[in-house]
């Protein structure tokens, strides 16, 4: 969005997969330390999706880090970046926390199903 036109927006992406299967986000994170054109989202049907904008006349801008067993079971409702290592971060949904990084396409950490629905979640500053 620019504030002087807040009316519209100044940019669209439809966020699909591999298949073209629409998908719904519910989660965003950006942090300019890990770049000014990188995003993280979470979606509805518990995928992640890596998006980068530099790509994006390529249509390579999206690509979705796993949609089969490490995927979440329902929406991820929290996405943040590690303050530190910016390259890892994690995402919350369904009754689980899960690691991941950049570099792979799975979780590298997920936590034992809690009887409670999870819906946040944050690094812990030390």
């Amino acid at each position: 969005w620019d504030t002087r036109r807040l009316g519209e927006p100044t940019d669209r992406l439809i966020l699909s997969n591999s298949n073209g299967t629409v998908l719904g986000g519910s989660s965003l994170e950006y942090n300019l330390e890990a770049g000014p054109t990188k995003y993280l989202v979470g979606t509805e049907q518990g995928i992640v999706l890596s998006v980068n904008l530099r790509k994006k006349k390529t249509n390579d801008s999206i690509t979705a880090l796993d949609s089969g067993s490490g995927k979440h079971h329902g929406p991820i409702y929290s996405v943040q970046r590690n303050p530190t290592h910016n390259k890892f971060f994690m995402t919350v949904g369904d009754w689980t926390a899960r690691v991941w990084s950049e570099d792979g396409k799975t979780p590298i950490m997920t936590t034992k199903y809690c009887r409670s629905y999870l819906t946040s979640g944050c690094w812990s500053p030390t």
